[in-house]
């Protein structure tokens, strides 16, 4: 059973040396850290693994795999999702924290195709976000929209929408519904899960784009109402 005090339940195969195969180089801002890791774990939990150990890539038969420009802490949570299978949210774990670690891992697992683990993050988010301070809200949101790589109707963007209308419905905090109105008009996705947030509240919206129009282009409108 994991521990309620920690975000992931040990593995005694993480980062260790018995039955390892392969080491995996992280590599950010010219700093470089290494694990000791499994091809079959790592395999079995991303697709971008499965595809460099047994594809025809050098990595298939390298000692060391290097990978670049993830920030290192959200990649060794990502390492932990994969060998825990889980992510678990620490009963003591600041909510500002929790938050913006999911988010971290989750974008670096969508880079790696971890389906199961970009499956748990959003109800991990859940357990959290309503908890957060309304004004460290928007950039949450921003960092998702900007730095993941899929952000069409994902259920973490929906996790993040309704914090959003959540924060409109007790009418406080203004600024922060303002800085989110101003994420919608740059990120169309993040609109698109607010309007479709909005429609299973059964509120109504004109959702249709002008003549000539565009579908982004509704989505910001539309959103921008709320």
């Amino acid at each position: 059973m994991a521990d309620n005090n920690k975000p992931f339940e040990d593995n005694p195969l993480y980062n260790s040396p018995t039955l390892s195969d392969v080491t995996v180089r992280q590599i950010s801002g010219g700093k470089s850290k290494d694990y000791k890791l499994h091809k079959a774990i790592l395999a079995s939990q991303s697709k971008w693994f499965y595809n460099a150990f047994c594809g025809n890539f050098k990595e298939a038969s390298d000692q060391v795999v290097e990978v670049h420009d993830d920030k290192p802490h959200h990649f060794e949570m990502l390492l932990k999702c994969i060998y825990s299978r889980d992510y678990i949210p620490g009963k003591g774990y600041i909510s500002h924290d929790a938050c913006d670690d999911i988010i971290g891992t989750y974008i670096v697992a969508d880079k790696y195709g971890c389906d199961d683990i970009i499956k748990s993050l959003p109800q991990a988010l859940r357990q959290h976000i309503e908890w957060l301070s309304g004004y460290l809200v928007p950039g949450i949101v921003e960092d998702f929209y900007s730095h993941c790589g899929n952000t069409a109707k994902t259920e973490m963007g929906k996790v993040l929408a309704e914090r959003v209308l959540s924060q409109r419905a007790d009418r406080s905090a203004m600024d922060t519904i303002k800085e989110c109105k101003n994420v919608c008009n740059d990120h169309p996705d993040f609109a698109r899960d607010v309007i479709l947030c909005l429609i299973s509240r059964k509120t109504n919206l004109e959702l249709r784009p002008k003549a000539g129009g565009d579908d982004s282009s509704a989505g910001r409108v539309g959103a921008l109402r709320f």
